[in-house]
């Protein structure tokens, strides 16, 4: 079976017109596949046309005939056993001409006759790797520049070329791993500015026209009758009220999130204060729905709550500067959330208003 496929092989480039790196291909295939022979006789055959073969793989082949004396046979192979002489050597070597001496020695079938070879070989090894080097320190420096220049794409391409050269490369790997991070960031970083000017508009303009409104209020009613079937069980009123605020309609939000003070708690509730959560959820629907005097008021309930939870305060440093901003202290707020991309500098909301503000101070 392997032997009619060189056979196939053999036959079809022996008349085609293919580059020297193509002929050194096929001759790592028919070396390592066991027929130095086949690739003798398509050397041979582009002789014949005038045509340079693969000088090494043919060295090669010559002197892996040399050592066997049963190589299979393929087609009208040559001689199974070749003296590989030092008039042969010469004859190569006059083939490949000066420039292919060094070629030549990448075979290391003639080192016991050439031993000249070995050094030649070493030689064309440090070559390569110093070639290897500069190309390497030469892209990198490339990158440097197109990183300071913001061109991503172009970055990108050089990186990916890197990769190809150096496969095994960390450190090429991590620079493509840290631009895949930046553009995330960026990408996350454009979704917050967004979400904050949205916000924004919010705090302006009603989003719900009439119709929308309308619809929203007969949905309010349903939701309002299952919770109180449901005896105002907490999650479940949660769960309304976080659906009122992904529909634009905060104020209907508030409806099921009940307050956290004494005289706001129902007798006939199950639990006698609401969850951390339903607190958080407050908060939002407060902001949202622009009653800026009771998110204040939450806020300092809540503090009182989570005195030993550091993540705790940021986020109601964060509600406290938007309630503030809402109310026209924009300076207050400003120095607020300052104060808190200070402490978290990847806060990235924070930073996004903190910008927008500073824009719009005077």
């Amino acid at each position: 079976m392997l032997s009619a496929a060189v056979l196939r092989l053999q036959k079809k480039y022996a008349l085609l017109d293919v580059p020297v790196a193509d002929l050194a291909t096929l001759g790592i295939f028919f070396l390592r596949s066991a027929q130095p022979a086949a690739y003798c006789e398509l050397c041979q055959a582009k002789l014949d046309l005038g045509v340079s073969p693969s000088w090494p793989h043919f060295l090669e082949a010559l002197a892996q005939l040399s050592k066997s004396v049963a190589t299979p046979q393929v087609a009208s192979a040559p001689p199974q056993t070749v003296e590989l002489s030092p008039a042969l050597i010469d004859a190569l070597k006059e083939g490949a001409g000066a420039d292919g001496v060094p070629e030549l020695a990448r075979s290391h079938g003639a080192d016991i006759l050439r031993p000249e070879h070995r050094t030649l070989r070493e030689q064309r090894r440090l070559s390569i790797q110093e070639r290897y080097r500069n190309e390497r320190q030469e892209l990198i420096s490339q990158l440097d520049m197109l990183k300071v220049q913001g061109l991503e794409e172009d970055e990108e391409r050089v990186i990916l070329h890197l990769l190809h050269l150096f496969p095994a490369d960390r450190e090429i790997k991590n620079l493509l791993e840290r631009l895949k991070d930046r553009r995330a960031e960026q990408i996350l970083e454009q979704k917050i500015e967004e979400a904050a000017h949205l916000e924004q508009e919010r705090l302006v303009e009603p989003l719900l026209n009439p119709e929308e409104f309308k619809q929203l209020e007969v949905i309010r009613g349903g939701m309002h009758r299952i919770w109180l079937k449901a005896h105002k069980a907490d999650e479940l009123g949660r769960d309304f009220a976080v659906a009122l605020l992904m529909w634009d309609y905060p104020e209907a939000s508030l409806d099921f999130l009940p307050d956290d003070t004494p005289s706001a708690q129902a007798p006939s509730t199950v639990q006698a204060h609401p969850t951390v959560e339903t607190l958080w959820t407050r908060m939002e629907a407060l902001l949202q729905a622009r009653q800026f005097l009771h998110l204040l008021e939450a806020i300092d309930r809540a503090a009182l709550q989570f005195t030993d939870h550091p993540e705790a305060t940021f986020a109601l440093l964060y509600y406290r500067a938007q309630a503030l901003a809402g109310l026209g202290q924009r300076f207050p707020a400003i120095e607020i959330m300052e104060s808190l991309v200070n402490h978290q500098p990847n806060y990235r909301s924070a930073l996004t208003l903190l910008r927008l503000w500073k824009g719009g101070a005077t």
